[in-house]
C-alpha cells in the first residue's frame, strides 16, 4: 500500500511540475490614497479615500512575441484592464480600457509635480480631448528614432470612429524634444496637437498647443499650455503650469494656472496642488478654484 502512495505522490507531483511550466503568474501591487480637498462649490466632507490594486502578467509566445495583461480594480466600482502583444521590431499592439495613443498621448505634455494647472476645475474638459480610450486599439513602434503611435476605437464618439496618429522625436542629446498627433473625434470634429519638453539639469519645460475644429459649426477652441518643474533633489519636486482657452464664438478666454509639490519618503508621497480658473467656458466673470493635498502609500 504504502509503494502505490509513493507512485501516485510521485505521478501527481511530475503532473504539477508540468503544469506550472506552461502557466503564468499575476504580479500584484496597489496604492492607497487619503485626501484633502477643497474648492469653491465644496459643501461636504472634504476628506477622502481611494486604493487601487494592479493584477499584471506577462509570458512569451512560441513565435517570439510576448504577450502581458494588466487588470486595475480602483474604489471597487471602477476597473480597467488591457491586453499587450509585443511584436518585436514590428512594434507592440494593446487593446484594453483607459489606453491612450496619438492625440490622446499628446494632449497633456506639461511637466508637473502633482496636477496639470486645469485639473479638477469646472472648465477641465475643454482642455483635452473628448476621443474615447474604452476598448481601443494602440500601436506604437519606433522607425528611424520617431516614436510612433496610434489609437483607433470603433464608434467611440457618437457612432463615429475616434482614430489619430502621432509621432515624437528626441532632438540628439540637446534635452529637447518635440512631438505632433492629428486625428478625428467621431465624424464632425478634427483635432491636432503640437508639443515641445526640454529638459536641462533638474528642469523641466514644457509647451503644447491642441486644436479642436467642429465641422459646420462656431464650437471650435484653441488650447494653449505652458509650465516648468523643478526637481529639487531625488525626494522633492515643484512646478507652476497655465493654460488658456481660445473659444471660437465667444470673446473671453478660459485662463488657468496651479502650483504643485511633492515629496517622497521611501513608498509615501506627500503632494499638494492649488488650481485657480477665470472665464470659465468664455463666459466671462465665472470663475473656479481648488486646493488638494493627499498621501499615496504604495505597496
Amino acid at each position: 500500500m504504502n509503494n502505490w502512495k509513493k507512485v501516485g505522490l510521485t505521478a501527481l507531483s511530475a503532473s504539477l511540475v508540468s503544469v506550472s511550466a506552461h502557466a503564468g503568474a499575476l504580479d500584484v501591487t496597489g496604492a492607497a490614497t487619503i485626501t484633502y480637498h477643497s474648492d469653491q462649490d465644496s459643501t461636504g466632507n472634504p476628506y477622502s479615500h481611494g486604493k487601487t490594486i494592479t493584477f499584471s502578467g506577462s509570458g512569451d509566445l512560441d513565435n517570439g512575441m510576448t504577450v502581458s495583461y494588466s487588470y486595475a480594480m480602483a474604489d471597487a466600482a471602477a476597473s480597467d484592464s488591457s491586453v499587450k502583444i509585443g511584436m518585436g521590431d514590428g512594434g507592440t499592439l494593446t487593446f484594453g480600457g483607459a489606453v491612450s495613443g496619438g492625440v490622446r498621448s499628446y494632449d497633456s505634455m506639461i511637466p508637473t509635480a502633482k496636477e496639470e494647472a486645469w485639473d479638477d476645475l469646472a472648465g477641465e474638459a475643454n482642455i483635452v480631448t473628448a476621443m474615447s480610450g474604452t476598448n481601443s486599439f494602440v500601436y506604437t513602434n519606433n522607425f528611424g528614432g520617431f516614436d510612433v503611435t496610434a489609437q483607433y476605437t470603433k464608434n467611440g464618439s457618437s457612432n463615429g470612429a475616434d482614430h489619430s496618429i502621432g509621432a515624437s522625436y528626441p532632438v540628439g542629446d540637446t534635452g529637447l524634444t518635440v512631438g505632433y498627433a492629428f486625428g478625428e473625434d467621431g465624424n464632425t470634429i478634427d483635432e491636432d496637437v503640437i508639443y515641445a519638453k526640454y529638459v536641462i539639469g533638474g528642469a523641466t519645460l514644457g509647451w503644447s498647443k491642441f486644436d479642436h475644429e467642429v465641422s459646420a459649426s462656431a464650437t471650435g477652441r484653441e488650447v494653449t499650455q505652458m509650465g516648468i518643474s523643478f526637481a529639487v533633489n531625488e525626494n522633492l519636486s515643484v512646478s507652476y503650469g497655465r493654460a488658456s482657452v481660445d473659444f471660437e464664438a465667444k470673446t473671453a478666454d478660459q485662463e488657468s494656472s496651479g502650483v504643485s509639490a511633492s515629496y517622497t519618503m521611501g513608498s509615501i508621497t506627500i503632494a499638494v496642488a492649488a488650481n485657480k480658473e477665470e472665464d470659465t467656458g468664455g463666459t466671462a466673470g465665472s470663475e473656479d478654484d481648488m486646493s488638494e493635498a493627499t498621501v499615496s502609500f504604495a505597496f
